[in-house]
């Protein structure tokens, strides 16, 4: 696996890796769903009728009917008008009816090959000793996955003392999972670390990332189920936050990745 994937986006440079391309959205209410969310591709019921109201009915309720620091279920507004910026570089970034709370979810296209490029919505959070964020993903790889990496979910932290670059974040890389964190750190060095899981997110899944200062904690949980943990290290700056989704960052010789993102909350309990 492809350490220090996060500190190759934070190289970049924060000006050029957020542009803000217009007040673009999805909704701003929210609340987490209780249990795993394996399910279908929702928003495919078809002609009006009985079959439209079966999968209404089967469809698990938004997020965003509870209150959450931020929630967005992609079903109101445009696309990514309750962010703060919106990144395309490789590919596309749209709505699709492939969803688990239809009638949206977040789509991410990698239609070339890329390095150090993705397709992404991020927005900033102030400082926090605890977050907490959950989100619905779906993904499918190209036909060859050998030497790829793409981060699903981003979560970037600020510089701290001799720190350049931090974040945590969750990555289908080759044929499973990684979750992984880090720092880049002023005299050249890095801190980063990488944890593998058996998941390859093919169907969809409810991810789990929980970040606590109080005890250094990053834990991971898929469908209710913790896959992965580390602590974390002292380099690592406790401060506000930013969150990344779709296709924050990628490492891939093949295009052709498809990526589906659905009920992005965040907590700051």
């Amino acid at each position: 696996m492809v350490s220090g994937v996060m500190g190759a986006m934070g190289a970049l440079g924060a000006a050029c890796l957020f542009p803000d391309v217009g007040n673009l959205s999805g909704s701003d209410a929210s609340s987490p769903l209780d249990g795993a969310r394996d399910g279908s591709d929702a928003g495919d019921a078809g002609d009006a009728g009985d079959a439209g109201d079966t999968a209404a009915e089967a469809s698990p309720p938004s997020p965003c009917l509870a209150t959450h620091t931020f929630c967005d279920d992609f079903d109101h507004g445009p696309l990514g008008g309750t962010w703060d910026s919106v990144t395309v570089q490789a590919g596309t970034l749209d709505l699709s009816p492939i969803a688990v709370t239809p009638p949206n979810a977040l789509h991410a296209v990698l239609t070339v090959a890329s390095d150090d490029e993705g397709s992404y919505l991020s927005k900033s959070f102030p400082q926090s000793s605890h977050v907490h964020i959950e989100l619905d993903v779906k993904l499918t790889p190209p036909t060859l996955t050998s030497g790829t990496a793409i981060i699903l979910l981003g979560v970037e932290l600020p510089a701290g003392p001799g720190v350049s670059f931090a974040a945590a974040d969750i990555q289908r890389a080759g044929d499973g999972g990684i979750l992984e964190e880090g720092c880049d750190l002023d005299d050249g060095g890095s801190t980063w670390q990488d944890l593998p899981f058996a998941e390859t997110f093919e169907t969809w899944k409810h991810v789990e990332l929980d970040l606590d200062w109080s005890t250094r904690s990053i834990v991971a949980t898929v469908d209710g189920v913790e896959v992965q943990s580390l602590t974390l290290q002292p380099d690592t700056p406790q401060g506000g936050t930013q969150l990344d989704v779709g296709v924050p960052y990628s490492e891939s010789e093949l295009g052709d990745w498809q990526v589906y993102e659905d009920d992005v909350t965040l907590d700051q309990p």
